[in-house]
C-alpha cells in the first residue's frame, strides 16, 4: 500500500473506535485507487466486489432508471461507499465517478467481510451510513419527475425540506377532518383512501373506500390547495414509504404546483368518467392453508397466466438466498441492517416487474409475515381434497393486514369437472373473493390470474324480458371473437342467460336454458291475483330443472345476480346459495310473479331498483375490463295508447271482440304495465350507468315487447349481429387506472 494516507481509517467515523492492530490491519489489506475527474469509480451494475473510503477530492453519485439518469448524492472525505453491495452481494446500484481529482482507500471484500464478523457494531454504523443514502436513490426519481430536480446539490436542498416518513401496514397517515396542512408522495408501498358518512338512522359512521395511492403517486393535493379539512382518512395497506412536502416549499417549486393542477383535473375527470378508484394490485403473498398446497406450483400457473398481462416474477426464500450474501436476509427483523437492504431490493424488483408474487414458506416464519406486509393483495391458497388444518394462518393474516383484501384460492384435482363445498371453506375464512382452479387446467389459471391482479374480464346482462335474448347473440359472438369472460353478473333475464353462461362457459347451454323460458302458458300460470297473476310454480320447476343443484359459490366462473328487496327499499344481491333461486327472486315481476321470502324480506325482480348492475359488478369485480349489455332499445316511448280515464274491464273484452277496423280503444295489457312499471325507474338510469364499462353494446329493440319470448331467433339473430359489429376491433387490454 501507498504511505500517502496512512491514517486514513482511523481518522473515518465508520471505523471510530477500532483497536490499533484492527486499524493496521485495514491499512495492509487496503490499496490506494486515485480517479481523475470525469472518470468513474465504478458503472451501476458492475460487480461489488470492494468497499471505498474517500481521502481526498469529490464523487458524484447517478443512478439510472427507466431511460434516465439522475445525481441523488455528492461525496466528501471521508465518506464510506460501496459497503451496500458488499453486504447485498448484489451488482452496484448506482454509477459513482469523481467530479474532480479524487484518491480514495480500496478494501477488497474479503477484508471487508472479516472486519464485520469481528466488530458487529459496525453493521449498526454502516445502517445509519447506508439509510441516507438508499432514500435518496428512492426519491431522485420522484423528485425529477415531481420537481424537475436533476442535480445532486438540488437534490439534498430539496430532500432536506422534506420529511421521510415509514408507515407500517394499518397505520394511518391522516385523519378525515385534519388540516390540510400538505401534500404527501408515496414512494413505495401503498396507501388507501376512506371516507365516513353517518349511516342511514344510526349515530355510528361507515367507513366507505373511495381511492388507493399508488408509488409514484400524491396525496393530500386538495386539501391542502384550498386550505381546508381532510376530505378521508389515508391508511398504509403495507409498509409504506412517504414524503411530506409542506405548503411554502411546494409554492417555491412551480414545476411541482403545474403538476399538483394536472393531478387535480385528472382525478375530477375520473370521477365524472366513472373511473377505478386506483392502480391495480402489483404484488401478492401467497400462503397455504392446508398441508403440502404446491404453493411453487400454484405460483407458476398464476405467473404463466399473466405472460401476456405483465408478466410476473416469483419472490421466496430460495430466490432471497442465491440474490443476497448475508444468512438468514428473508427473515431480518424489521430496522437491522439486512432488513434495509432487503427491503430497497425488494423495491427494486416491484419497479422492475409487471407483479411480483411473494411465496410464503410451509410453515409461519418471519418471511411470511413480510410476505404479507408487502402485498397488496394476499392470497390463501387450499387444496380442498385436504382438510383445512390452518386456521392461524387466516387469523394472523387478518390481524397482521387487517386492510389489505385476502382471497382464496381453492385448487380441486384435474379430473373433477364441478367444484363443491365451497361454502364450508368461505364460512371459515371470509374471503373478499375466492376462485376455483385445477392446475392441469391453462384457462382457469389464466381466469384466476387477470381476477386477482384486477384485471378480470366481466360481463353485464341487462334486464329487458324477452329483449333479452339479445344476450346469447352476444355470448355467441364473444365466443367466437375466442374472448375469455371472468365473472358474469345480470338482473332478471339477464341473470337467467348470465347464470347459464356461468355455470358452462357455454353459449350454447345459456341458449339452451334461455329457450325454455318462451313458453309463458308454462310460466304464467294463473291463480287468483291476490299476490300475483301467476302461481309461479311453473318458473319455479322450470328453473329448478335448469339448474338442479348448483350453487353460486360452487360455478367455475364468478357470477352475482341483483333482485330487490322491497322489505328493506334496497338492492339485494345473490352471490351464494341455489342458482335457481337467485334467478328466480332476480326475475320476479311484481304483480306478475310471487315474490320469493329470504330471512323473512320480500324479494322481487331487480329490475324495481337496478335493472343493469353495471355499477355493483365494478364495485364487487373490480375494474378489469367490462362488457355490457343493454337489451333495451336505442329510443325512448313505443307504441302509442287511446283510452278513458276510466276505463272498464267488460268494454276492453267487447271492443277485442270487434274487427280490428272498429276498435278504437288502444290499451295495454296488465302484464305489460306490471313489467314496463317494474323497470321504469332502472331504465331511466340505465344509460348513465352503462357509461361505467369499457364497451357498451346496444340493440334496435324498441318494438319488441317484454314478453315476446316467441321471437327469441330473431332477438338471438338481432344480438349476434350488433354484437359482432360492437366487439369488432376492441380489445380488452386496458385496464382502469387511477
Amino acid at each position: 500500500m501507498s504511505g500517502d494516507h496512512p491514517l486514513a481509517f482511523a481518522n473515518a467515523p465508520l471505523f471510530e473506535g477500532l483497536d490499533d492492530e484492527t486499524l493496521a490491519a485495514l491499512e495492509r489489506a487496503s490499496s490506494l485507487v486515485r480517479v481523475p475527474a470525469g472518470e468513474p469509480l465504478f458503472l451501476q451494475g458492475d460487480p461489488g466486489d470492494a468497499m471505498y473510503l474517500l481521502v481526498e477530492g469529490r464523487l458524484e453519485v447517478r443512478v439510472d432508471r427507466d431511460g434516465r439518469s439522475a445525481a441523488i448524492d455528492t461525496l466528501t472525505p471521508p465518506a464510506p461507499l460501496g459497503e451496500t453491495a458488499l453486504l447485498t452481494g448484489r451488482p452496484r446500484s448506482a454509477t459513482v465517478a469523481a467530479t474532480e481529482d479524487a484518491t480514495l482507500q480500496r478494501l477488497p471484500a474479503a477484508a471487508f467481510t472479516t472486519l464485520v464478523q469481528r466488530h458487529p457494531v459496525l453493521l449498526e454504523r454502516l445502517e445509519e451510513a447506508m439509510r441516507p443514502r438508499l432514500r435518496r436513490t428512492h426519491l431522485a426519481p420522484l423528485l425529477h419527475d415531481w420537481f424537475d430536480v436533476r442535480e445532486a446539490p438540488e437534490v439534498a436542498r430539496l430532500e432536506a425540506d422534506l420529511a421521510w416518513i415509514e408507515l407500517a401496514g394499518g397505520e394511518t397517515l391522516f385523519t378525515q377532518g385534519d388540516p390540510g396542512d400538505a401534500v404527501y408522495l408515496v414512494v413505495s408501498g401503498r396507501l388507501r383512501l376512506e371516507r365516513t358518512r353517518p349511516a342511514a338512522g344510526r349515530e355510528d359512521e361507515t367507513p366507505r373506500v373511495v381511492g388507493e395511492v399508488a408509488p409514484g403517486e400524491s396525496t393530500g393535493e386538495t386539501s391542502m390547495l384550498l386550505g381546508s379539512a381532510r376530505t378521508a382518512t389515508a391508511r398504509a395497506l403495507r409498509d409504506t414509504r412517504l414524503v411530506r412536502v409542506p405548503p411554502d416549499v411546494a409554492e417555491r417549486h412551480a414545476p411541482f404546483m403545474t403538476r399538483l393542477a394536472r393531478v387535480v383535473a385528472e382525478r375530477g375527470q375520473r370521477r365524472e368518467d366513472g373511473r377505478g378508484r386506483g392502480r391495480p394490485p402489483r404484488t401478492f403473498a401467497l400462503l397455504g392453508l392446508t398441508d403440502g398446497v404446491p404453493l411453487a406450483k400454484v405460483a407458476a400457473g398464476i405467473a404463466g397466466g399473466l405472460a401476456h398481462h405483465g408478466g410476473a416474477e416469483l419472490v421466496d426464500r430460495d430466490a432471497i438466498e442465491r440474490a443476497f450474501d448475508l444468512p438468514d436476509v428473508a427473515d431480518a427483523a424489521r430496522g437491522e441492517a439486512a432488513a434495509l437492504v432487503l427491503g430497497d431490493w425488494l423495491d427494486r424488483q416491484e419497479r422492475a416487474h409487471g407483479h411480483l408474487l411473494y411465496v410464503a414458506d410451509d410453515r409461519w416464519t418471519p418471511w411470511n409475515e413480510r410476505c404479507v406486509r408487502q402485498a397488496d393483495r394476499v392470497v390463501l391458497v387450499a387444496d380442498t381434497a385436504r382438510a383445512l388444518t390452518a386456521d392461524a394462518v387466516a387469523a394472523r393474516v387478518r390481524a397482521l393486514a387487517p386492510d389489505t383484501p385476502t382471497e382464496l384460492l381453492l385448487l380441486r384435482p384435474d379430473g373433477t369437472e364441478t367444484p363443491s363445498g365451497t361454502a364450508a371453506w368461505l364460512d371459515r375464512v371470509r374471503p373478499r373473493a375466492h376462485h376455483h382452479v385445477r392446475l392441469g387446467d391453462a384457462g382457469e389459471l389464466r381466469r384466476a390470474a387477470r381476477r386477482i391482479t384486477g384485471q378480470g374480464r366481466i360481463l353485464v346482462l341487462s334486464g329487458g324480458g324477452a329483449r333479452g335474448y339479445v344476450h346469447i347473440g352476444l355470448l355467441a359472438a364473444i365466443e367466437a371473437a375466442g374472448l375469455e369472460i371472468d365473472a358474469v353478473a345480470g338482473t332478471s333475464i339477464g341473470s337467467l342467460v348470465g347464470g347459464g353462461y356461468a355455470i358452462s362457459r357455454s353459449a350454447a347451454f345459456a341458449e339452451a336454458s334461455a329457450r325454455r323460458f318462451g313458453d309463458p302458458k308454462r310460466i304464467v300460470d294463473r291463480t287468483l291475483p291476490i299476490v300475483s297473476i301467476a302461481r309461479s310454480r311453473g318458473l319455479t320447476e322450470m328453473l329448478r330443472e335448469m339448474f338442479r343443484d348448483a350453487l353460486i359459490e360452487d360455478l367455475p366462473t364468478p357470477f352475482f345476480c341483483v333482485a330487490a328487496n322491497l322489505s328493506r327499499a334496497e338492492p339485494w344481491l345473490f352471490d351464494r346459495g341455489p342458482l335457481w333461486r337467485a334467478i328466480r327472486g332476480s326475475s320476479a315481476i311484481p304483480g306478475v310473479f310471487s315474490p320469493i321470502v329470504d330471512d323473512g324480506d320480500l324479494i322481487v325482480d331487480g329490475g324495481v331498483m337496478n335493472n343493469f348492475p353495471v355499477d355493483l359488478a365494478r364495485e364487487r369485480f373490480g375494474d378489469g375490463p367490462m362488457i355490457a349489455s343493454n337489451a333495451y332499445g336505442h329510443e325512448r316511448g313505443g307504441q302509442r295508447y287511446a283510452f278513458p280515464d276510466e276505463l272498464s274491464g267488460w268494454s276492453v273484452l267487447a271492443q277485442r271482440l270487434l274487427p280490428r277496423s272498429r276498435r278504437t280503444l288502444a290499451v295495454p295489457s296488465i302484464l305489460s304495465t306490471l313489467t314496463k312499471a317494474t323497470s321504469l325507474n332502472s331504465h331511466y338510469l340505465m344509460e348513465r350507468i352503462g357509461q361505467g364499462a369499457d364497451l357498451l353494446v346496444r340493440y334496435p329493440t324498441d318494438g319488441v315487447g317484454s314478453l315476446e319470448f316467441d321471437r327469441v331467433d330473431e332477438l338471438i339473430d338481432l344480438g349476434r349481429r350488433h354484437a359482432d359489429a360492437a366487439l369488432a376491433g376492441w380489445t380488452p387490454a386496458a385496464v382502469r387506472t387511477g
